[in-house]
Protein backbone atom coordinates (compact mmCIF):
# COMPACT_ATOMS: atom_id res chain seq x y z
CA UNK A 1 0.00 0.00 0.00
CA UNK A 2 1.80 3.61 -0.51
CA UNK A 3 0.04 6.38 0.77
CA UNK A 4 0.17 10.01 0.16
CA UNK A 5 2.04 12.46 2.35
CA UNK A 6 -0.21 15.05 2.43
CA UNK A 7 -3.43 13.94 2.39
CA UNK A 8 -2.90 10.29 3.70
CA UNK A 9 -4.85 8.45 0.73
CA UNK A 10 -3.97 5.30 0.06
CA UNK A 11 -3.07 4.02 -3.35
CA UNK A 12 -2.79 0.30 -4.04
CA UNK A 13 0.66 0.97 -6.75
CA UNK A 14 3.30 3.45 -6.67
CA UNK A 15 2.00 4.72 -10.62
CA UNK A 16 -1.42 5.47 -9.03
CA UNK A 17 0.25 7.16 -6.19
CA UNK A 18 2.65 9.02 -8.29
CA UNK A 19 -0.43 10.49 -10.48
CA UNK A 20 -2.51 11.72 -7.98
CA UNK A 21 0.56 13.29 -6.31
CA UNK A 22 -0.01 16.25 -8.76
CA UNK A 23 -2.99 17.35 -7.41
CA UNK A 24 -1.27 18.60 -4.26
CA UNK A 25 0.96 21.32 -6.47
CA UNK A 26 0.43 25.12 -6.70
CA UNK A 27 0.39 24.69 -10.36
CA UNK A 28 -2.47 22.50 -10.18
CA UNK A 29 -4.53 24.07 -8.04
CA UNK A 30 -4.66 27.41 -9.49
CA UNK A 31 -5.47 25.59 -13.26
CA UNK A 32 -8.38 23.67 -10.98
CA UNK A 33 -9.51 26.97 -9.42
CA UNK A 34 -9.19 28.86 -12.91
CA UNK A 35 -11.33 26.23 -14.87
CA UNK A 36 -13.71 25.54 -12.22
CA UNK A 37 -14.86 29.50 -12.79
CA UNK A 38 -15.03 29.00 -16.23
CA UNK A 39 -17.87 26.06 -15.78
CA UNK A 40 -19.86 25.12 -13.28
CA UNK A 41 -20.94 21.82 -15.14
CA UNK A 42 -18.94 20.23 -13.05
CA UNK A 43 -21.73 19.51 -10.50
CA UNK A 44 -23.60 17.41 -13.01
CA UNK A 45 -21.10 14.73 -12.64
CA UNK A 46 -22.78 13.78 -9.34
CA UNK A 47 -23.02 10.18 -8.09
CA UNK A 48 -26.61 9.78 -7.33
CA UNK A 49 -25.29 7.32 -4.81
CA UNK A 50 -23.33 9.18 -2.95
CA UNK A 51 -23.62 12.69 -3.84
CA UNK A 52 -19.88 12.74 -5.11
CA UNK A 53 -19.29 14.86 -7.30
CA UNK A 54 -16.19 14.61 -9.90
CA UNK A 55 -14.09 16.21 -12.89
CA UNK A 56 -15.67 14.51 -16.08
CA UNK A 57 -18.64 12.19 -17.25
CA UNK A 58 -15.90 9.62 -17.32
CA UNK A 59 -14.84 9.95 -13.91
CA UNK A 60 -18.06 9.77 -12.95
CA UNK A 61 -18.87 6.35 -14.88
CA UNK A 62 -15.81 5.00 -13.49
CA UNK A 63 -16.71 5.48 -9.76
CA UNK A 64 -20.21 4.43 -9.75
CA UNK A 65 -20.04 0.54 -10.31
CA UNK A 66 -17.58 0.61 -7.69
CA UNK A 67 -19.66 3.07 -5.56
CA UNK A 68 -20.01 1.61 -1.83
CA UNK A 69 -23.66 2.50 -1.52
CA UNK A 70 -24.21 1.18 -4.90
CA UNK A 71 -26.61 -1.80 -4.26
CA UNK A 72 -25.34 -3.60 -7.39
CA UNK A 73 -21.46 -3.34 -6.51
CA UNK A 74 -21.44 -6.72 -5.14
CA UNK A 75 -22.26 -8.01 -8.54
CA UNK A 76 -20.30 -6.12 -10.50
CA UNK A 77 -17.41 -7.12 -8.49
CA UNK A 78 -18.03 -10.59 -8.68
CA UNK A 79 -18.24 -10.08 -12.59
CA UNK A 80 -15.38 -8.67 -13.04
CA UNK A 81 -13.67 -11.07 -11.08
CA UNK A 82 -14.93 -13.90 -13.43
CA UNK A 83 -13.72 -12.62 -16.31
CA UNK A 84 -10.57 -11.65 -14.86
CA UNK A 85 -9.75 -14.79 -12.78
CA UNK A 86 -9.12 -12.57 -9.75
CA UNK A 87 -9.92 -14.05 -6.72
CA UNK A 88 -9.15 -11.27 -4.50
CA UNK A 89 -6.81 -11.63 -1.22
CA UNK A 90 -8.91 -12.64 1.83
CA UNK A 91 -7.01 -11.65 4.83
CA UNK A 92 -7.78 -13.73 8.50
CA UNK A 93 -9.06 -11.45 11.22
CA UNK A 94 -6.31 -11.45 13.06
CA UNK A 95 -4.84 -10.10 9.74
CA UNK A 96 -7.19 -7.48 9.84
CA UNK A 97 -7.27 -6.43 13.34
CA UNK A 98 -3.22 -5.88 13.05
CA UNK A 99 -3.94 -3.78 10.07
CA UNK A 100 -6.63 -1.73 11.39
CA UNK A 101 -4.51 -1.06 14.53
CA UNK A 102 -1.80 0.08 12.06
CA UNK A 103 -3.81 2.22 10.05
CA UNK A 104 -5.15 3.94 13.12
CA UNK A 105 -1.85 4.34 14.93
CA UNK A 106 -0.48 6.30 11.57
CA UNK A 107 -3.96 7.90 11.59
CA UNK A 108 -5.00 7.01 8.37
CA UNK A 109 -8.38 5.65 6.95
CA UNK A 110 -11.36 7.23 7.57
CA UNK A 111 -12.98 8.94 4.66
CA UNK A 112 -9.43 10.41 3.03
CA UNK A 113 -9.76 7.76 0.04
CA UNK A 114 -12.86 9.68 -1.25
CA UNK A 115 -12.70 12.07 -4.23
CA UNK A 116 -11.90 15.47 -3.08
CA UNK A 117 -12.60 18.72 -5.09
CA UNK A 118 -10.95 22.17 -4.21
CA UNK A 119 -12.66 24.68 -2.83
CA UNK A 120 -11.20 28.52 -1.81
CA UNK A 121 -13.34 29.67 0.99
CA UNK A 122 -13.60 33.49 1.13
CA UNK A 123 -9.93 33.63 3.62
CA UNK A 124 -8.00 32.62 0.72
CA UNK A 125 -7.96 29.12 2.24
CA UNK A 126 -7.92 26.58 -0.16
CA UNK A 127 -10.06 23.21 0.89
CA UNK A 128 -10.95 19.52 0.27
CA UNK A 129 -15.08 19.28 0.03
CA UNK A 130 -16.35 15.81 -1.48
CA UNK A 131 -19.71 16.20 -2.36
CA UNK A 132 -22.57 18.70 -3.60
CA UNK A 133 -23.66 18.68 -0.51
CA UNK A 134 -20.59 19.97 1.17
CA UNK A 135 -20.15 22.21 -1.46
CA UNK A 136 -23.85 24.05 -0.87
CA UNK A 137 -23.39 24.44 2.65
CA UNK A 138 -19.81 26.24 2.35
CA UNK A 139 -20.88 28.77 -0.26
CA UNK A 140 -24.07 29.61 2.04
CA UNK A 141 -21.62 29.91 4.82
CA UNK A 142 -19.63 31.74 3.16
CA UNK A 143 -22.43 34.40 1.74
CA UNK A 144 -23.18 34.99 5.11
CA UNK A 145 -20.12 35.86 6.86
CA UNK A 146 -19.88 32.62 9.01
CA UNK A 147 -16.29 31.13 10.02
CA UNK A 148 -15.95 27.51 9.80
CA UNK A 149 -12.91 25.01 9.44
CA UNK A 150 -12.58 21.59 8.58
CA UNK A 151 -12.27 19.67 11.91
CA UNK A 152 -9.84 16.76 12.73
CA UNK A 153 -11.49 13.41 13.24
CA UNK A 154 -13.08 11.90 16.52
CA UNK A 155 -12.69 8.60 17.92
CA UNK A 156 -15.90 6.00 18.64
CA UNK A 157 -16.15 2.95 19.70
CA UNK A 158 -17.87 0.56 17.41
CA UNK A 159 -18.23 -2.64 19.71
CA UNK A 160 -14.72 -2.74 21.20
CA UNK A 161 -12.69 -1.21 17.58
CA UNK A 162 -11.72 1.75 18.01
CA UNK A 163 -13.15 3.81 15.06
CA UNK A 164 -12.79 7.57 13.33
CA UNK A 165 -15.56 10.00 12.48
CA UNK A 166 -15.01 13.04 10.61
CA UNK A 167 -17.63 15.87 10.92
CA UNK A 168 -17.61 18.12 7.14
CA UNK A 169 -17.41 21.47 9.09
CA UNK A 170 -16.49 22.99 12.28
CA UNK A 171 -18.40 26.53 13.41
CA UNK A 172 -16.22 28.17 15.66
CA UNK A 173 -18.68 30.95 16.69
CA UNK A 174 -20.97 28.22 17.54
CA UNK A 175 -18.80 25.41 18.90
CA UNK A 176 -20.62 23.05 16.96
CA UNK A 177 -20.03 20.37 13.94
CA UNK A 178 -22.50 20.51 10.46
CA UNK A 179 -22.31 17.24 8.24
CA UNK A 180 -24.59 17.42 5.43
CA UNK A 181 -25.56 14.14 4.12
CA UNK A 182 -28.29 12.45 2.06
CA UNK A 183 -31.15 10.35 3.60
CA UNK A 184 -29.71 7.18 2.96
CA UNK A 185 -26.52 7.99 4.95
CA UNK A 186 -28.88 9.83 7.75
CA UNK A 187 -30.32 6.37 8.40
CA UNK A 188 -27.63 4.22 7.71
CA UNK A 189 -25.12 6.04 9.84
CA UNK A 190 -27.15 6.81 12.74
CA UNK A 191 -25.67 4.31 15.60
CA UNK A 192 -22.57 5.70 14.68
CA UNK A 193 -23.65 9.48 15.04
CA UNK A 194 -25.87 9.19 17.78
CA UNK A 195 -22.23 7.25 19.65
CA UNK A 196 -19.92 9.97 18.57
CA UNK A 197 -21.88 13.05 20.27
CA UNK A 198 -22.55 10.80 23.33
CA UNK A 199 -18.91 9.68 23.57
CA UNK A 200 -17.20 12.94 22.60
CA UNK A 201 -20.02 15.10 24.29
CA UNK A 202 -19.97 17.49 21.04
CA UNK A 203 -22.67 19.55 19.62
CA UNK A 204 -23.15 17.69 15.70
CA UNK A 205 -25.63 18.48 13.89
CA UNK A 206 -26.99 16.59 10.40
CA UNK A 207 -27.81 18.49 7.42
CA UNK A 208 -30.31 16.54 5.04
CA UNK A 209 -31.65 17.99 1.46
CA UNK A 210 -33.58 20.16 3.30
CA UNK A 211 -31.35 21.68 5.24
CA UNK A 212 -28.37 22.94 3.27
CA UNK A 213 -29.93 26.73 2.94
CA UNK A 214 -28.22 29.45 5.69
CA UNK A 215 -31.81 30.29 6.90
CA UNK A 216 -32.61 26.34 7.68
CA UNK A 217 -28.75 26.01 9.10
CA UNK A 218 -29.73 28.71 11.80
CA UNK A 219 -32.85 26.68 12.35
CA UNK A 220 -31.05 24.01 13.04
CA UNK A 221 -28.04 25.18 15.49
CA UNK A 222 -30.35 27.54 17.45
CA UNK A 223 -33.00 25.96 18.37
CA UNK A 224 -35.78 27.82 20.44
Amino acid sequence: MFICEVCKREFETKMALCGHKRIHTKKFRSSYIKNRKKSKSILNHECKYCNKIFFSGVSLGGHINWCSLNPHREKHIKKIRESSGMGGKNHSKETKDKLRAVAVRNHLGGHTSKKALYYKQVNGNVVYLQSSYEITVAKELDNHGVEWTRPKPFFWDDNGTRRRYYPDFYLPSYNCYLDPKNDFLIRKDKRKIDTVIKENKIKLYILDSNHLSYDQIVKVITPV
